[in-house]
């Protein structure tokens, strides 16, 4: 019996814990402690990849893939790429300038990964922000309005892949 990888979504989110925790500090403990932690670039990467590989199709990929070749092939002999990606693996011409379209190809899927996550959390705030209001008209208690701090989060799907910037 195969074990199946977890959740993205879960994946994602138990990344930016780990990350909110102390992973970002990653370089400097691994100055200072004999054994570091996991890179959170090396995992970041990896979560991109398996997005890319559940999420996005392969049409977006190609195009993004198909203009870093094209421009790759335009400047071949008068470029050397000394970079490497997030994974620590080298990079040539056609991946380096691949890699930031497809990155953001990712990152809009990731995003409405977490944003399927804050949708409930929403609709609760907003349940028991109503509530309370009708409980407090009795009382004439003031209660705020909580869901205000969630209306960015809607989950049409077209709409957050399409957007660019987010509060």
């Amino acid at each position: 019996m195969q074990l199946s990888p977890p959740d993205l979504t879960a994946e994602i989110v138990g990344f930016l814990d780990d990350f909110a925790r102390g992973a970002r500090y990653f370089n400097i403990d691994s100055l200072a402690a004999a054994s570091p932690a996991a890179d959170p670039l090396e995992r970041w990467n990896a979560i991109v990849q398996r997005i890319l590989q559940e999420d996005v199709s392969p049409d977006a990929q190609r195009r993004v893939l198909q203009r870093a070749g094209a421009i790759a092939g335009a400047i071949g002999d008068m470029v050397t790429v000394i970079m490497s990606g997030l994974d620590k693996a080298r990079l040539t011409a056609k991946t380096a300038l691949a890699l930031p379209g497809l990155q953001e190809l990712a990152s809009r899927h990731a995003v409405y990964r977490i944003l399927t996550i804050l949708e409930p959390l929403k609709q609760l705030l907003s349940g028991l922000s109503s509530d309370a209001g009708t409980l407090s008209k009795n009382a004439n208690a003031a209660v705020p309005y909580m869901p205000e701090f969630l209306e960015w989060v809607w989950l049409e799907r077209s709409v957050v892949l399409r957007k660019k910037r987010w509060p």
